[in-house]
């Protein structure tokens, strides 16, 4: 995991301004000569709340880009001068020795002398950018840079990017590691399992009963509405024929003819 520390190789031919660039970002007094200098630097850097520790080790020769060098590096930054085509071709080559070593050490390239590509002063060609973005792309470097030490830009910003790379490529390894499980939490996973199969089981067959008694429910109300229905019909029967024998009852005098018993005599005591 990350540890708050990050190792950087600077790798590029003599002559370019690696040393320069270090320290102008390390707020030293820069030579416009080349001088011999220590090899390795050291700076903090505060970055999302958190200091970070970042050792520099500046390399021009290839026999120095060694195995053991590369595994113990965090992130290389491969250096030219913009007017120097051989400078160029150096860090393509140097490339290929990482490549060999380490296939997935992060890279960002460093132009520096960039003030000569706007120069009205000296007669000199420079590398097509173009040509450095062709490169950037084919070989998947995480960035481009191009500084000089007589600019004011932020050399802190290459370094810094640096470190979030790292931090980024670091945070994306550890989750593709695969989770290692202890017993402990086998047996917890396990009685869990078997937990949420119970409680799905007895869900189930609360789901079931439920639905059967809302069928007997249900059949019952229909039952219960039959029955009332039924009573109903005898009721309505019942009033008819009640009223039918009340229109037609023997005591209306109405319909009598008393005329028909007129020829027989009755007497009356």
């Amino acid at each position: 995991m990350f540890n708050n520390e990050v190792r950087c190789i600077v790798y590029g031919q003599q002559y370019v301004g690696k040393t320069s660039f270090i320290l102008k970002y390390l707020n030293l007094p820069t030579e416009h000569q080349n001088v011999p200098c220590k090899e390795s630097f050291v700076k903090t850097e505060l970055l999302d709340n958190q200091i970070i520790c970042l050792s520099i080790k500046k390399i021009s020769k290839e026999e120095d880009l060694t195995n053991e060098e590369l595994l113990k590096s965090d992130i290389c930054i491969l250096s030219f001068a913009v007017n120097d085509p051989i400078s160029f071709a150096y860090i393509i080559n140097g490339k290929s020795l990482i490549s060999r070593h380490k296939p997935n050490m992060p890279l960002i390239i460093l132009a520096t002398k960039s003030d000569l590509r706007s120069s009205t002063l000296t007669n000199t060609s420079c590398i097509d950018i173009s040509r450095v973005h062709t490169f950037v792309s084919e070989i998947g470097a995480y960035g481009y840079f191009e500084t000089s030490i007589f600019l004011k830009d932020e050399s802190s910003l290459l370094f810094r990017q640096a470190i979030k790379i790292i931090k980024l490529v670091d945070s994306y390894n550890e989750s593709m590691k695969p989770q290692t499980i202890s017993p402990l939490q086998k047996f917890f996973s396990s009685v869990k399992n078997i937990w949420d199969k119970a409680n799905y089981m007895i869900k189930q067959q609360t789901v079931i009963i439920n639905q059967n008694n809302n069928v007997e429910n249900y059949d019952n109300k229909v039952d219960a509405e039959k029955y009332k229905l039924e009573d109903l019909n005898k009721e309505t029967k019942y009033n008819e024929c009640k009223e039918l024998l009340s229109n037609s009852s023997i005591t209306d005098l109405s319909y009598i003819d008393i005329t028909e018993n007129s020829g027989e005599k009755e007497t009356f005591v």
